[in-house]
């Protein structure tokens, strides 16, 4: 017999005994992943949606605003019966640091029981009323 490749004998191949249940598992595997492709593509377009918009906030962060630092509505100060020290400072038109001079003199008297002072409106009122 001659062992040229023409003539070779064709060795059998053995494969081990496969359950069809781990075929069937396999064949809709990958049947699923062309919508598992789909699903990550359309999320990724959603994250780079997303991270467009944070660098646009981040960008207009940065941008002076035109409202003076403790700007106040009319309408929420109606509502409010005590407002921060940079709400006051804005309210009386003076500095914070003028504010918090105001309060160590007495003539403006904060909440003490809280992290942040809170001056009552009424304070402010009396304040304007005695000085103006």
């Amino acid at each position: 017999m001659d062992n040229t490749p023409e003539t070779r004998p064709v060795e059998t191949i053995c494969l081990p005994a496969v359950n069809s249940e781990a075929i069937s598992q396999a064949f809709r595997a990958f049947a699923a992943l062309p919508k598992l492709v789909e699903l990550l593509h359309r999320q990724s377009e959603e994250i780079l949606a997303i991270r467009k918009e944070v660098m646009a906030m981040r960008e207009n962060q940065h941008q002076p605003s035109d409202r003076p630092e403790g700007y106040i509505d009319p309408k929420t100060l109606a509502a409010m019966k005590y407002v921060t020290v940079k709400q006051a400072a804005f309210l009386l038109n003076m500095s914070a640091k003028s504010v918090r001079r105001l309060i160590e003199r007495g003539l403006l008297k904060p909440s003490l029981g809280l992290r942040r002072k809170l001056i009552p409106v009424e304070d402010i009122d009396a304040y304007k009323k005695l000085t103006l």
